[in-house]
């Protein structure tokens, strides 16, 4: 199966939107469960075949094979999370750090590019 094809703009906001209410419901953390992401995105009308688009942003690499396996399912995390990582404008701070939640003051670099581990960014 592939996945739902969404814009950038709505990955970007998918994105935004998603990690917000990820660290209200559960607090911030590197990565969450799938029912967790699959839960944030009921409760924001986010139709069920965009899932794993959040799940290859905010699942462990783990995680999202577990959840597609169960589901039958083939899709690439490295590839789907570049490709959401692309939609974020990484030359604003401020835009990573909406993505991931907090504030400059709650995240430092490291914090930051911990989350995105699997992706090089200096290639």
């Amino acid at each position: 199966m592939t996945p739902t094809p969404v814009s950038a703009a709505d990955r970007r906001e998918l994105a935004r939107r998603v990690g917000k209410q990820l660290e209200k419901s559960h607090g911030r953390k590197k990565s969450y469960a799938p029912y967790q992401i699959s839960g944030a995105m009921r409760e924001l009308n986010y139709p069920l075949g965009w899932d794993c688009w959040a799940l290859s942003l905010y699942a462990s690499a783990y995680d999202f094979g577990v959840y597609h396996a169960a589901r039958g399912e083939a899709c690439d995390y490295q590839a789907m999370q570049a490709v959401m990582l692309s939609s974020i404008d990484f030359g604003s701070f401020g835009d990573a750090l909406d993505v991931v939640g907090g504030s400059s003051g709650d995240w430092s670099l490291t914090d930051l590019f911990s989350i995105f581990d699997s992706i090089s960014f200096w290639d």
